[in-house]
């Protein structure tokens, strides 16, 4: 049976209650706490609500003073139905406030004086609604009046989730599956909240990847909601067809996927793979602070030998590199200050000059004239380190 509340026809306390349950600070005026319910009631729903975090010995005292308010309201002999109307309300709050109380050894005896009241009144409450019905229907003797069944009322604490708390519980999806389930389980455990309760905060604790994959995964059932349920190969088709891009390669390999779980299979070992891949690091090399190291990691001979010959014949190719233009920058030297010593086959086809007979018939080389004479001014019958003209010692003048 659904108890639904009108939380617009409900006083100021009560107001004040459903928004601090709701976790919310209540406001000042009845205005704004009606507008605050507005918009809570939305999103947490009075059936979601398990327990409160309020204290229960007030509460209780709470519930005893709507009860017997209650009380008032029925002993009037002709209740008008908006009346009725208003304590039935009353009703549904304080079925909802009542069980998100936590039984304890304390206050047993107001919880249970509460939880009669509530039955006695209710029964009272239902007579009166027949009545305003139906006025000429008979109401039976209480004694030969058919008690209706009676309310199970139960009580179940669970402990409060801090958002502090949950955020202990963040996952991205990078980490290790196993320790985050094992983490979940024991917090749970801790906390004495069940399954149902901590799968209600699943968007708050996955992020990232992790939320991704948990709103996929969350209409999964979607197939089941067609009238005309489809069959598998309809739903491996269009399963195939949106599904992303990154699989494509692994998807490609397969000779032939003809169920959904062999698809599901193939990509889970693809996203293992690819874990695996982007968590791998290369084992250090073995140190004098190493613990054992004769059983730490040591490199292959033949991918060192490999590895030793690269490295020496790039050396031996920096150094040829490095004679050849060391060849050339001299070549260029001797070709730019030693002109003198052109041969026939010089670069460039120039053509051959005699410093000596001083014109392009041959070379000095094969100058045949061995007159003696100065390279640079042209004196004959001396050379240049004796030609008085160019060792001419210059007088500093006074």
């Amino acid at each position: 049976m659904a108890y639904p509340i009108k939380y617009l026809s409900l006083q100021k306390s009560e107001l004040e209650y459903e928004v601090a349950v709701r976790g919310e600070t209540p406001a000042n005026t009845v205005a704004e706490l009606r507008r605050q319910i507005c918009k809570l009631s939305q999103v947490f729903l009075s059936e979601d609500i398990l327990c409160s975090h309020l204290d229960p010995l007030d509460d209780l005292n709470s519930c005893l003073e709507i009860l017997n308010k209650i009380k008032d309201s029925l002993e009037v002999d002709t209740p008008d139905k908006n009346v009725l109307g208003r304590i039935e309300n009353l009703f549904h709050h304080l079925y909802h406030r009542l069980n998100r109380i936590c039984r304890d050894d304390k206050f047993m005896d107001v919880h249970t004086e509460c939880t009669n009241m509530f039955r006695e009144y209710y029964e009272a409450l239902t007579s009166l609604k027949a009545r305003s019905i139906d006025p000429l229907i008979s109401i039976p003797h209480s004694d030969a009046q058919v008690k209706p069944e009676k309310l199970n009322i139960s009580v179940t604490c669970e402990g409060n989730v801090k958002s502090s708390e949950l955020a202990k519980l963040k996952y991205d999806g990078k980490s290790c599956v196993r320790a985050f389930i094992q983490r979940v389980s024991e917090f749970s455990v801790a906390r004495n909240i069940t399954n149902a309760k901590l799968l209600s905060f699943a968007t708050e604790i996955f992020v990232d990847d992790a939320l991704h994959w948990f709103r996929s995964v969350k209409h999964q059932e979607c197939f089941h909601a067609c009238r005309d349920l489809l069959v598998e190969e309809d739903k491996l088709e269009i399963i195939l067809h949106n599904i992303r891009p990154c699989y494509a390669s692994t998807l490609a390999s397969a000779s032939q996927i003809t169920s959904i779980d062999q698809l599901r299979m193939i990509c889970r070992n693809y996203e293992n793979v690819q874990s695996r891949m982007a968590q791998f690091r290369e084992p250090s090399a073995a140190t004098s602070d190493t613990l054992a190291p004769e059983f730490a990691y040591k490199q292959r001979t033949d991918l060192a030998s490999k590895q030793n010959y690269n490295n020496n014949h790039k050396l031996e190719f920096n150094k040829t590199n490095s004679n050849n233009s060391k060849q050339n920058f001299n070549n260029n030297v001797n070709e730019k200050y030693l002109h003198a010593l052109n041969t026939d086959s010089a670069p460039g086809g120039k053509l051959p000059y005699c410093p000596r007979c001083r014109n392009n018939s041959h070379s000095l080389r094969d100058c045949q004239n061995k007159e003696i004479m100065c390279f640079k001014c042209g004196q004959k019958g001396v050379k240049k380190p004796d030609c008085p003209n160019c060792n001419k010692v210059q007088i500093p003048k006074n």
